[in-house]
């Protein structure tokens, strides 16, 4: 677990001590190495302190919030990979499904393409927790990773999701970052208040 006095030295140690690309990942940027896919090798169980902060965090993040999201995704080929960035206003519930998970239920609203999204993820998966990393009540850094089935075709794919998260009284900060086989393909940065 990582303690440092200033939340600046914290995020920067920790950033780089999960994933050395997760601080500005890049379209076509992969992470090797044979043991980045060994997941079933190593399983990481919460402590006592964990459970508890995690607990304690989900409590926080209930409710509902308001303010805009930032995507950055990668499209196209590994070869020619293609980033795209959207903005949207966003209205978001998160609900505690279980002591085991959150549900982030949101609409999204992209003015600018006139497109409205309907938002749905789960997120704090025990099962599929890699990594734990906090600062106190108010940071937290959790990789999740697993094997995830294809929706239209056989095989699986490793997907590997960064959770970022720094709340201050009524402000959360939110980033989500998603690797697929060691590549990263989206970043999602929630920058939300207390509605």
């Amino acid at each position: 677990m990582c303690r440092q006095p200033s939340l600046t030295a914290f995020m920067t140690i920790c950033l780089f001590s999960i994933q050395p690309s997760m601080a500005n990942p890049s379209c076509g940027e992969q992470i090797t190495g044979e043991a980045y896919y060994e997941i079933e090798k190593r399983s990481y169980t919460l402590n006592d302190e964990q459970e508890d902060e995690l607990k304690s965090l989900s409590k926080r993040l209930s409710g509902d919030w308001r303010g805009e999201l930032v995507q950055i995704e990668c499209k196209g080929t590994v070869e020619h990979p293609i980033k795209l960035i959207d903005s949207s206003t966003v209205r978001l519930e998160i609900k505690s499904h279980s002591k085991k998970r959150l549900n982030l239920h949101a609409d999204l609203d992209f003015r600018e393409q006139n497109k409205k999204v309907i938002y749905q993820r789960r997120i704090f998966e025990r099962r599929d927790i890699d990594s734990f990393l906090s600062n106190g009540p108010d940071i937290l850094i959790l990789t999740e990773k697993s094997y995830q089935n294809l929706q239209f075709s056989r095989g699986t794919v490793l997907v590997e999701t960064i959770y970022k998260v720094l709340i201050d009284q009524n402000t959360l900060h939110l980033d989500i970052i998603t690797f697929t086989n060691g590549f990263f393909s989206i970043e999602e940065r929630w920058i939300l208040s207390r509605w």
